[in-house]
């Protein structure tokens, strides 16, 4: 086969293989092609970002994260509106299908040659075994966290899935009690709706396992393979990623977050002094996706705006400049910051948590400042060194718990490290300034602990404890997908309850709840289950539907005492906890199995 030849062919596959997840095919294979659809979706959108920017040079791995950030600050804006339902979700992921289709086709001339120039190039060999091992971990990875029913479903700030329910019903993020969005402005829930539009929220758990084999993607493009020696370290990078100790057992978007980051990073080292302003659009709307996704990152992609104006003082103004640095950002940041100040506008402000001091984290962060800025301007060069400001200002934002929320926050120290990481040591490993003989014992060694430690680890960060997970999720999506919708075991409840009371709810599968008959407020969340009692006297609702949860069960496997004195469904006043004794002093209305319906407002 002719390099034109295997050219057009894979050129055809590209537009023609994401439109077979349209097709009915069941389990892992058909999972499997809905998440190419999804990324040619992204694709699509970044191609067009590219078209607008008049980029041609980008790789396809950054072009999908200029696409996913597109979608992201579209959605934004449908959010703010009320629009973001199900049949939106599916309309960004069509069109961004369509969109890649059309312009491969428009461009197909300028991408055949492309493909024929790599085919044809004596160093693509040394791109096979790297794209062989990424395959394989990607797909163990995306398919194995898709099935993974056991994970935790919260994301810090609330429930992804009853979240996600919500978005598909309503169009919005109205229940600023189950998602407080402190440490977010919404665009994780915003990023997973995307990636599930076409499966199901019961998938949601993908989204992270897709930010993974992004991350790996564009890690490997940066480091651009062409001699033994780098296809020898974009393999071990592989291996590294794969037995990456720290392993996520909630919704925490810490690949994806990792994944942005990073093409934050890549395409600020290639665009940030551009021939053509318009070059630095895709920075913009990175930037703003990172922002809207958590609020420990909101640092980082101020400092990346910022540098890039930094490093065009000098050069002729610009109306371009000012748009992709300050309007687009703002643009798409905006709809998310005024949907979530008016969901928080909507109930009282003793229903949210409060704020900690900002005297001291403020004094911590500017003595780290002066450090973040200080390091790097003294050992480094070059666009790097405004990348390590960045990411030390992220950090320093995080120690000094100025950005972010307790506990929650140092989560987010491992994807700024890594991200940072992977660009500077990367960008340093392709273009030669690093001495590869004095580097090389000490990745070597760090690769080996790693190793080692995904080896030996215990629990979940075990290798075979960890991959033994994703091949018994790959197992269950093989059988499972696609699900039917389950029915609502709330609706017989509520049913009697006026259209538009106000309802409380502590449930355990809160995604099933039909939220647009009532105003449902979630309390159980990481936030709120400490103070749920604070909560209603404070939001007053008219009801409060509670479901057992088995709490007591798990108190008395921690309490002996506990375990004696309070028998298995014992009601005696000592045995409660503040909601269960709550709950017993008011009248009850309806209930079914452990699930009761009682009346707070009478």
């Amino acid at each position: 086969m002719t390099p034109v030849v295997a050219a057009r062919g894979a050129l055809g596959l590209a537009v023609l293989v994401p439109w077979l997840a349209l097709l009915p095919i069941p389990g892992a294979l058909g999972f499997a092609l809905v998440m190419l659809a999804v990324i040619a979706a992204f694709a699509g959108w970044g191609l067009l970002v590219a078209r607008l920017a008049r980029i041609e040079d980008a790789p396809v791995a950054l072009v999908i994260h200029w696409g996913l950030a597109a979608m992201i600050g579209l959605a934004g804006v449908a959010l703010l509106l009320h629009q973001l339902g199900h049949a939106v979700q599916l309309a960004l992921v069509v069109a961004g299908m369509v969109l890649h289709g059309g312009l491969l086709l428009l461009d197909r001339r300028k991408h055949e040659e492309r493909l024929v120039d790599f085919l044809r190039a004596e160093d693509s060999r040394f791109w096979l075994i790297p794209a062989i091992a990424l395959a394989t971990v990607a797909a163990l990875h995306v398919l194995g966290t898709a099935g993974d029913v056991i994970s935790s479903p919260f994301d810090d700030d609330g429930s992804l899935p009853a979240q996600l329910h919500r978005l598909w019903q309503t169009g919005t993020l109205a229940d600023p009690i189950g998602l407080a969005r402190d440490a977010q402005l919404g665009g994780n829930v915003t990023a997973s709706a995307l990636v599930t539009a076409l499966t199901g929220i019961a998938w949601f758990r993908v989204v992270d396992g897709l930010g993974f084999a992004l991350l790996l993607w564009l890690a490997i493009t940066h480091l651009r393979p062409r001699t033994a020696t780098a296809s020898l370290w974009a393999l071990l990078l592989v291996l590294v990623a794969a037995s990456y100790p720290a392993v996520a057992a909630d919704a925490n978007p810490r690949w994806l977050a990792t994944s942005l980051l990073l093409a934050l990073f890549v395409t600020f080292e290639r665009y940030a002094v551009p021939d053509d302003d318009r070059e630095l659009w895709p920075l913009g709307l990175l930037a703003a996706a990172v922002a809207v996704l958590r609020s420990e990152l909101v640092p980082v992609a101020i400092a990346m705006i910022a540098s890039a104006g930094v490093l065009a003082i000098g050069r002729s103004g610009s109306r371009r400049r000012t748009y992709a640095l300050l309007v687009l950002p703002l643009a798409a940041v905006i709809p998310f910051v005024i949907a979530r100040i008016a969901a928080r506008a909507s109930v009282p402000a003793g229903a949210l948590a409060g704020r900690h001091g900002i005297v001291v984290p403020l004094l911590i962060f500017s003595g780290l400042l002066v450090i973040a800025i200080w390091i790097p301007l003294v050992t480094s060069r070059g666009p790097r060194r405004w990348i390590a400001i960045a990411a030390l200002l992220g950090l320093a934002g995080i120690l000094a718990q100025l950005t972010g929320t307790r506990p929650y926050a140092l989560n987010l120290v491992w994807p700024i490290l890594v991200a940072a990481g992977l660009a500077l040591g990367l960008g340093a490993l392709r273009t030669g300034t690093l001495d590869l003989r004095a580097c090389a014992l000490v990745l070597s060694l760090l690769a080996a602990v790693l190793i080692y430690q995904g080896r030996d680890g215990s629990g979940r960060t075990r290798w075979s404890r960890r991959y033994s997970d994703l091949t018994s999720g790959i197992e269950y999506l093989r059988h499972a997908y696609p699900s039917t919708a389950q029915p609502d075991p709330y609706a017989p409840l509520l049913a009697s309850v006026p259209e538009g009371a106000t309802i409380a709810v502590w449930v355990a599968r809160p995604e099933l709840l039909d939220v647009r008959l009532h105003r449902l407020f979630d309390l159980r969340t990481p936030r709120s289950a400490a103070r749920p009692i604070v909560i209603l006297d404070t939001l007053h609702p008219d009801y409060l539907l509670v479901e057992d949860d088995h709490l007591p069960a798990e108190r008395a496997r921690r309490d002996v005492w506990f375990r004696l004195a309070c028998p298995e469904l014992s009601m005696q006043p000592f045995c409660l906890d503040d909601l269960q004794a709550f709950v017993q002093k008011l009248p009850q209305v309806a209930s079914s199995g452990t699930v009761r319906l009682v009346r707070v407002r009478r």
